[in-house]
C-alpha cells in the first residue's frame, strides 16, 4: 500500500514538471462544428442529497414521515419539551422500535400533559413550499389513543403566523388511517407543519404525510 503511494506521488511530482518546463498549446474553433448534437440528447442531474427524490420528484413535504432515518427524530422539533423534565406544561415524543409484516420499523409514541403546552413542528425539506389557495393533502395514521380528542395541523410561515389547517378525531383503537386537506392562505417558500393536541393522554402516530395536490 505503502509502496503504491509512493508511485502516484512520483507521477504526480513527474506531471507537474512536464507542465511546468512544457509547452502545451490548445485551439479551439468556436465558429466550426465537427458532429451535430441530436435534439434527443438530454440530461439531468439527480442526487437525493440535495433532495432530488424526496422533497423533489416525489413531492412528499414531511421530512422522516415514518421516524425511519437513522436518527428518528431528524426533521422534527418539540420546541416546548425537555427529555430531562417531567414536561408537566406540554408532553414528549418516544420513538417505538417493532417490526410487523409491512416492513414498518418505527412509529411515534405521544405522552400528552397539556395539549396548549405540547407543538411537534416539521421542517420539510429545507422548509415548505406553500402557496395561496392551493390546495394539500394531510394523512396521518394513528392508534391507541387514549385521552386525545383531536390532532391540529396547521402550516405556518416563518413567523410563526398560520398558512392554512385542519383537524381529525382519532378513534382510539387499532391503527387506522385518516386524512384531510389543507387550503393554503399564504404563500412561503419555508413554511413548515405544525401539530399540537386537544386533550391529555397517549397516542401513536405513524406516516404523517403532507402533499400537494396538484402533482404527479
Amino acid at each position: 500500500m505503502k509502496k503504491a503511494i509512493k508511485n502516484i506521488g512520483l507521477l504526480f511530482f513527474l506531471f507537474s514538471v512536464y507542465i511546468g518546463f512544457g509547452q502545451i498549446k490548445l485551439e479551439v474553433k468556436i465558429d466550426e462544428s465537427t458532429s451535430k448534437i441530436q435534439p434527443t440528447m438530454y440530461g439531468i442531474f439527480f442526487e437525493d442529497i440535495n433532495f432530488a427524490a424526496d422533497g423533489g420528484l416525489y413531492a412528499e413535504m414531511v421530512k422522516n414521515r415514518s421516524f425511519e432515518f437513522y436518527l428518528p427524530k431528524i426533521g422534527w422539533l418539540e420546541p416546548n419539551s425537555d427529555r430531562h423534565s417531567l414536561n408537566e406544561n406540554s408532553g414528549i415524543i418516544k420513538i417505538v422500535k417493532h417490526k410487523d409484516s409491512t416492513g414498518n420499523k418505527s412509529y411515534a409514541h405521544f405522552t400528552i400533559k397539556d395539549g396548549k403546552g405540547y407543538e411537534l413542528i416539521n421542517e420539510g425539506f429545507r422548509g415548505m413550499g406553500i402557496k395561496q389557495d392551493a390546495k394539500y393533502r394531510i394523512s396521518v395514521m394513528a392508534a391507541n389513543n387514549q385521552g386525545i380528542n383531536k390532532i391540529n395541523f396547521q402550516l405556518i410561515d416563518t413567523s410563526g403566523q398560520v398558512l392554512g389547517e385542519t383537524s381529525i378525531s382519532p378513534d382510539p383503537k387499532e391503527w387506522k388511517s385518516y386524512e384531510s386537506q389543507i387550503v393554503g392562505s399564504g404563500t412561503d417558500a419555508k413554511a413548515r407543519l405544525k401539530i399540537t393536541f386537544e386533550g391529555s393522554g397517549t397516542i401513536d402516530l405513524d406516516m404523517i404525510s403532507l402533499f400537494p395536490e396538484d402533482t404527479w
